[in-house]
């Protein structure tokens, strides 16, 4: 038989018993983190669990133990190493946040600076300044690469990154603020730049330069009214040039695509404030029509400057009717251009005609109401019920058309002889009513199609 090199251990149980413990604690207590601000070193934890017993069950504690103890130490070593390295990164980062902002600060002054001729020793000093604030991060990327142990060509690289984040810094904030400025000092330090900072730099200037035309522009108008101002700086773009102005022709293009959109979304917004104001002014009227006040209809028809002359004049027609009834085709047309124009995100006007009453163009806003996409799938339902009854009633008016008689015994019979009309107003008022009460609409669209078509 083969003799072991190990130690034996101790022959009393009591002993080795013990000293077993000490082994498997010792080695917990290395696995907890030794190194660790609260926690013994490697050697202090292994001085511990050899102290005290028999020479032989020191020997034996030590034999299991010096292996372990190498281990996690040299692993501690390595995992603090690792929080240096980390711990240098960020701090390497926060150093180089910080000199960005202070080169922010640098530019705004030099964009100042730089508006007068007189200031020129001044902007020589912040250029210098510059080039100091370039230093100290060219010193701190250093020492980072001495902690972290990089080669010099990875160091170079993260050098010229960071230098190229200060220099963007500086020349952003003066083309902002200066683009003539800034243009020429882009010249001067392009090659100091990423391709990535370059080309942020060139489009910070084309439109920092767009801007100032804009302003400029802007300053020329005299008039007060809003579109009146809008269309003089149109007309005071397009016949400009980027030589008059001293701009690049891509900032002038910006200018003009900038000054065209303008004009767009105020011609949309006015559009559809107006409509909004409009469509207000015909349900007034209708509500006016009926609580059976003419004077008030007439009123808001003449204080109206919403409605064109001869819109006005069949207005006025309307509300001298004597008594007035809606035609099923009209209000059903009524009703689908009104969806229609939802769906679309158009606004939408009904006012009483000869064939729609007023009282049935506010049935229409009622059922309308408040856009949802909720409610306006409830009305396009509404709408196909509607269309069908509509088809129900051409047909039955129809003489050219052979209908069978039981069919037309089947409609009788299922409408009972009620008007269209009076069934399409049911129709509208039990979806009305359901909305108010919270329940659910296409269940009552369901049972209205059940109840008046099958």
């Amino acid at each position: 038989m083969l003799t072991e090199d190990k130690k034996a251990m101790p022959e009393d149980s009591v002993e080795a018993l013990v000293a077993l413990e000490r082994i498997v604690n010792a080695e917990q207590e290395l696995r907890s983190g030794v190194g660790q601000s609260d926690q013994a070193t490697a050697s202090e934890v292994l001085f511990k669990a050899v102290s005290g017993g028999s020479e032989i069950a020191r020997g034996a504690v030590a034999s299991q133990l010096i292996g372990s103890a190498l281990l996690h130490s040299q692993s501690d070593q390595f995992a603090q190493k690792k929080q240096i390295v980390e711990q240098a990164q960020q701090l390497c980062s926060k150093r180089l946040q910080g000199l960005c902002d202070d080169a922010k600060s640098l530019g705004r002054a030099y964009a100042a600076a730089s508006e007068s001729k007189s200031d020129e020793q001044s902007q020589k000093t912040m250029l210098d300044s510059l080039s100091e604030l370039q230093e100290k991060m060219s010193q701190t990327e250093k020492l980072a690469w001495v902690i972290q142990g990089e080669s010099s060509n990875a160091g170079v690289r993260k050098q010229r990154l960071s230098s190229s984040a200060l220099v963007c810094s500086f020349l952003s904030e003066v083309a902002i603020y200066n683009p003539v400025a800034g243009s020429l000092l882009l010249e001067d330090y392009v090659e100091l730049l990423v391709k990535a900072d370059a080309e942020l730099l060139a489009d910070i200037l084309l439109r920092s330069s767009s801007e100032k035309a804009y302003k400029a522009l802007s300053q020329k108008i005299e008039a007060d009214d809003p579109q009146q101002r809008l269309e003089e700086l149109c007309s005071l773009c397009h016949n400009a040039s980027p030589a008059l102005l001293k701009i690049s022709d891509e900032s002038y293009s910006l200018l003009l695509e900038r000054v065209d959109a303008e004009r767009v979304q105020y011609l949309q917004l006015d559009r559809m404030l107006t409509a909004v104001k409009r469509r207000s002014a015909a349900r007034e009227l209708c509500e006016s029509l009926g609580n059976e006040d003419r004077v008030q209809a007439v009123t808001i028809l003449f204080d109206s400057q919403l409605v064109p002359e001869g819109e006005k004049q069949q207005l006025l027609d309307v509300v001298r009717q004597p008594r007035w009834e809606t035609d099923s085709s009209k209000f059903i047309k009524a009703f689908a251009v009104a969806i229609e124009c939802e769906r679309a995100a158009e606004p939408y006007c009904i006012f009483p005609e000869a064939d729609l009453s007023p009282y049935d163009a506010l049935l229409l806003y009622d059922v309308l109401g408040e856009y949802s996409p909720k409610a306006q799938f409830e009305n396009e339902q509404l709408l196909n019920v509607l269309n069908q009854l509509l088809l129900m009633e051409n047909e039955n008016n129809n003489p050219l058309l052979f209908i069978k008689k039981k069919n037309a015994d089947a409609v009788s019979n299922r409408n009972n002889g009620i008007p269209y009309m009076t069934l399409f107003r049911y129709a509208l008022y039990e979806v009305i009513s359901a909305r108010k009460e919270k329940k659910n609409v296409l269940s009552v669209i369901q049972a209205i199609e059940k109840e008046l078509l099958r």
